[in-house]
């Protein structure tokens, strides 16, 4: 293992197959696996609402992080576009076979008594902090008693 690594590390996106997080628990052993869970609805929303600058690759969103004046790059003044993957029958194919792969992976992990699934559906402002305290809840060594 790396030297910036000796603290710990966190995956995203990996792993995506069952065989992948079984050689990871052969390889690293992961603490904990966090699987952050939301309705398609809510995941459509916030993939097409982005919105991405060609230019200097800042990137917006309709709702939440919207540019100053409507479809144009703050940074750099560029017209701000939405990626081909964040169009909505691209997201809804995506989100539909992003179940059928994780189911396994999360049984995997769910029998390791390491999955911790969260409800994704908040503002993050909101769900940041909890999932940080449920991670920590979930780290923490129990004191060993003695008798």
């Amino acid at each position: 293992m790396q030297p910036d690594c000796s603290q710990g590390f966190v995956l995203d996106g990996y792993p995506r197959t069952l065989r992948q997080a079984e050689a990871l628990e052969v390889f690293a052993p992961v603490d904990v696996a966090l699987y952050l869970w939301a309705p398609k609805n809510v995941v459509i929303e916030r993939i097409c609402g982005r919105r991405v600058c060609p230019r200097c690759g800042a990137i917006y969103h309709v709702k939440w992080k919207p540019p100053r004046r409507e479809g144009v790059c703050d940074i750099c003044g560029a017209h701000l576009i939405r990626r081909i993957d964040d169009r909505p029958e691209v997201v809804e194919k995506r989100f539909k076979d992003h179940l059928i792969s994780i189911k396994p992976i999360l049984q995997f992990y769910g029998k390791l008594k390491k999955l911790l699934r969260v409800d994704a559906v908040e503002d993050a402002k909101i769900m940041i902090p909890k999932v940080i305290k449920l991670l920590e809840e979930m780290l923490v060594e129990p004191l060993a008693c003695s008798d």
